[in-house]
């Protein structure tokens, strides 16, 4: 069977509409300083800052629904 034909020119409007919202989340994820530092206990062996940016991205796959898993 063939590939389904995408219709790019929806896909650009689609994130077009999206782009305020898409770059609203992005800054968000971005000011969780992420630097990996000393563990901070279950569910964070890489320091509480990246736990933290790691929830924030799983709770926004979830929002998306994306199936996530955290394996830390």
């Amino acid at each position: 069977m063939g590939a389904a034909a995408i219709d790019f020119t929806q896909v650009d409007r689609r994130l077009e509409q999206l782009y305020p919202q898409l770059e609203q989340q992005l800054l968000q994820l971005l000011a969780i300083p992420s630097v990996e530092a000393a563990p901070a206990g279950a569910g964070a062996p890489f320091g509480a800052a990246v736990a933290e940016a790691l929830s924030w991205t799983l709770e926004l796959a979830d929002s998306l629904d994306l199936a996530t898993a955290n394996d830390s």
